[in-house]
């Protein structure tokens, strides 16, 4: 468990259901950051990513572990396929969503279809080439992206998402969205940049 500075005793409840439970603090603030320190402290070779507000399912991690042990490198839940749904989600951030990853698909290629969901699985020999590098809820993209980018198996799994448990959440749905279509665009850019440097080290 990553804590950012908790305030809703996720730790204390994590301890007292199990008192063995490996407690990594980071001081920065923001989803991706929490995500990068628990990618650093990871020692198995399956990195699940897993957010403690109850909104997610833990029994279903076994689906996403079955569907890497089948040959996949990177599973992903998705709340808009059959067999899923949501609980927590309004129809301003659906439509979002759903746009955002309308842009994806057309930019990179593949067949997401829920871009901003943070359940998501991949084997740890992975980390370096996602290289995540941002603080914010906009690592979810980041990691779908680098994904596609680099060729990697992607399996998407049915995933249904309830209301939270506890807290507020900090996701502010302008804001975040402007964040996820800087990283798809910055994304895109290194991309044609490099294909650019390739392309000269080949005509010299």
């Amino acid at each position: 468990i990553v804590d950012g500075r908790s305030t809703d005793d996720t730790v204390a409840v994590a301890r007292g259901l199990r008192a063995d439970v490996k407690v990594v603090m980071e001081p920065r603030r923001g989803k991706g950051a929490a995500l990068q320190a628990g990618f650093r402290a990871a020692t198995g070779d399956i990195i699940v990513m897993l957010d403690a507000d109850g909104s997610m399912v833990p029994e279903q991690a076994i689906v996403f572990v079955s569907a890497l042990m089948a040959g996949a490198d990177l599973v992903k839940g998705s709340r808009f396929i059959q067999g899923a749904g949501t609980d927590d989600m309004s129809l301003f951030r659906m439509f979002g969503n759903r746009g955002l990853t309308l842009f994806v698909r057309l930019l990179y290629g593949g067949w997401f279809s829920d871009l901003c969901y943070g359940y998501i699985a991949f084997w740890t020999k992975h980390v370096g080439t996602l290289n995540c590098d941002c603080d914010g809820f906009e690592i979810e993209t980041l990691i779908n992206v680098r994904a596609l980018k680099n060729h990697l198996n992607i399996v998407e799994v049915a995933s249904f998402e309830a209301p939270r448990i506890s807290g507020e959440s900090h996701l502010r749905a302008i804001p975040d969205g402007w964040r996820v279509l800087k990283t798809i665009l910055r994304e895109r850019v290194h991309q044609q940049h490099r294909r650019g440097v390739t392309a000269c080290d080949d005509g010299g």
